[in-house]
């Protein structure tokens, strides 16, 4: 079977940490059916966009598509420019016969984009279901067309069981949604000796050491942390926070948590990394006592599962596929925006983490060839059930 992916979040030289989870669901799917894909690049209208489609080497083989948008005031037609960037390449693969389905990676936009594409082109799609979707079924500018979308689909894939859930509430038929959470690379992720890697990172093997590692935005919640961290302090004694991370696709976020660190006289307390790749965060990982994810929203978040896959006790929010697989036994879940649970949450698991850890390290095995494996499962389904009967039609591209 011949699988075209839709994605506008995967890595680059522009954007190398850009959706790594999706490259690791694609290189894994690769090796059961071959894979094309094709990363749509929003650029701002102005750019000089001459340049045109760029090419990656493989596997899989890789385009890269810009389109041409107008930052806020072309959001909601930013599905059909999308449409009409990626549609000629689209369509001379579908006439060489190298597309059995096409893939979209989010609701929105690459969800709506495919449903315009699929019905011009005669072939069926599928939209995987990420932390996103909340938000933009709460937007009313765009969840109209999600939800169109979703409903046309062959199938949908869900990266946990609440966004499943969630799609069928939405009016998706239930046998067209496939949960298939992501994947740890295990031989990153995992267990290491906790004090040498406190020596080859420079931190005492005394201190209290928290971590967290994300995009920082606000919804992530590192912010929630630094409220609560002097009041910590003074119940813990020596405690360090790391926060692993930088601004990512929704705004410029850092400059105000550092300027909360300064304002807090946390400086000493607290150390910003920026970006860092997975080999070093693996080392934060197993250097530290606990990781901290005070999130508004996920869908299967990567972070939570490789600091499990470390045997790093989690505390997180209940929000998501979070209390999927964060289990009482191998760390806490809080409800989201209540500091106060969120300070106690720490202590109490602190005070447990050594029987935390086998738990943990149980809960983060999940290998990527098994997302693979589960992903050319759904997809082959889909292509067999193809296109949902009796849905509105979606608007088409030419």
């Amino acid at each position: 079977m011949n699988v075209v992916s839709l994605t506008a979040c995967y890595p680059s030289t522009a954007t190398p940490n850009a959706g790594l989870f999706v490259q690791r669901r694609l290189a894994s799917l690769n090796e059961l059916d071959p894979v094309r894909i094709i990363n749509v690049v929003p650029t701002p209208l102005w750019y000089n966009l001459r340049g045109g489609i760029s090419r990656s080497q493989g596997p899989p083989r890789t385009w890269h598509v810009p389109f041409a948008y107008v930052p806020f005031i072309s959001r909601p037609m930013n599905p059909l420019l999308y449409a009409r960037a990626v549609f000629p390449l689209l369509s001379s693969l579908v006439k060489r016969g190298s597309v059995d389905v096409i893939d979209a990676h989010f609701s929105w936009p690459d969800g709506v984009a495919a449903a315009r594409i699929a019905r011009v082109l005669g072939v069926p799609f599928t939209v995987t279901l990420r932390g996103v979707l909340g938000r933009y079924l709460g937007d009313p500018l765009v969840r109209g067309s999600v939800i169109r979308s979703l409903r046309a689909a062959a199938g949908v894939i869900a990266v946990s069981r609440h966004l499943g859930d969630l799609a069928v509430r939405i009016g998706v038929s239930p046998e067209r949604v496939r949960v298939v959470p992501n994947g740890v690379d295990a031989e990153k992720f995992c267990p290491g000796d906790r004090d040498g890697a406190r020596r080859a990172l420079g931190r005492s093997a005394d201190e209290t050491l928290l971590v967290t590692v994300g995009h920082l935005c606000r919804r992530k919640g590192v912010h929630r942390v630094l409220r609560i961290l002097p009041e910590l302090i003074r119940a813990r004694g020596d405690v360090r926070y790391v926060v692993i991370g930088a601004d990512g696709g929704e705004g410029r976020f850092e400059s105000r948590l550092m300027r909360l660190v300064r304002q807090s006289g946390l400086g000493s307390f607290v150390t910003f990394t920026g970006n860092l790749g997975a080999t070093r965060v693996a080392l934060w990982l197993q250097a530290a006592d606990l990781f901290v994810l005070p999130t508004g929203n996920e869908g299967c978040c990567n972070a939570v599962t490789e600091a499990l896959a470390t045997g790093l006790p989690v505390v997180t929010t209940d929000v998501g596929g979070n209390r999927e697989v964060v289990a009482p036994d191998c760390g806490s879940i809080v409800p989201p925006g209540d500091d106060g649970a969120l300070l106690k949450a720490i202590i109490d698991t602190l005070a447990r983490r050594a029987d935390c850890a086998e738990a943990a390290r149980s809960r983060g095995r999940r290998a990527w060839a098994t997302v693979g494996a589960e992903t050319s499962a759904a997809l082959h389904d889909a292509v067999l059930r193809g296109p949902a009967p009796g849905v509105a039609s979606v608007a088409v591209v030419r």
